[in-house]
């Protein structure tokens, strides 16, 4: 709502099928959207959004985190649920009980039989990649700090706002509240308002601002922010 017409780039880190930056081009005019997946199984449905929104949205099949090079990317396999959301670069997230919740409500099971599947993928650090970022969307299964610390000169310097899934974030919201970002959460109750918060608790995902940003997305984020 708030940001429907401004400009500027979405980045979006952890793009599965896409869901994210469909929902930013469907509800927006003019933002841009970068996409970066490591899976290769999700090249046909982002290849399909790429040619529906020409102009507006690009993807790389690749992982970003804290190296330029190349790591191991773990993927649970059911036969028959698509649990490629939970691919992760951090195998000891598949072993995680809230994780193992997920696989029983998706794939209805009580005790789902998944197997993990492992392919070297590239990877590469937002820093070497020279974007303008207005928007740093982060959904990468536990690999939050790594992803954070190989954007880290992009973010001093840009300070985008970023929309992060909490996993530990103990690994990495110190290092953005030494940048001077605040944090917030989507008022539920009320969906177009920001509600300042100190530590997660009881919601997904967490927005992070920067007093300092000359973003128009972030100054118009932070008017409405409680």
């Amino acid at each position: 709502k708030h940001i429907s017409d401004c400009p500027g780039n979405f980045i979006d880190i952890g793009a599965n099928h896409g869901q994210a930056a469909i929902s930013i081009l469907a509800n927006t005019d003019h933002l841009k959207v970068i996409s970066f997946e490591p899976n290769p199984s999700h090249w046909l449905p982002l290849t399909v959004l790429k040619w529906i929104y020409r102009g507006r949205f690009k993807f790389r099949i690749v992982a970003l985190g804290d190296i330029d090079g190349s790591a191991l990317l773990n993927m649970p396999v059911h036969l028959e649920s698509d649990l490629s959301g939970s691919a992760t670069l951090k195998p000891e997230e598949l072993r995680k009980s809230y994780v193992w919740t997920r696989f029983r409500d998706e794939t209805r099971q009580k005790n789902p039989e998944i197997e993990i599947e492992s392919e070297t993928i590239s990877i590469q650090k937002l820093d070497t990649l020279d974007l303008l970022v207005d928007v740093l969307k982060i959904d990468v299964e536990g690999f939050e700090h790594e992803v954070l610390a190989g954007a880290h000169q992009t973010i001093a310097a840009q300070k985008p706002a970023l929309v992060i899934e909490i996993n530990d974030p103990d690994s990495w919201m110190p290092g953005l509240e030494k940048l001077g970002y605040a944090f917030f959460r989507v008022d539920e109750s009320q969906a177009a308002n920001l509600i300042r918060v100190n530590r997660p608790g009881g919601f997904i995902n967490l927005i992070a601002l920067h007093p300092g940003s000359t973003s128009m997305i972030s100054q118009k984020l932070f008017a409405v922010a409680d």
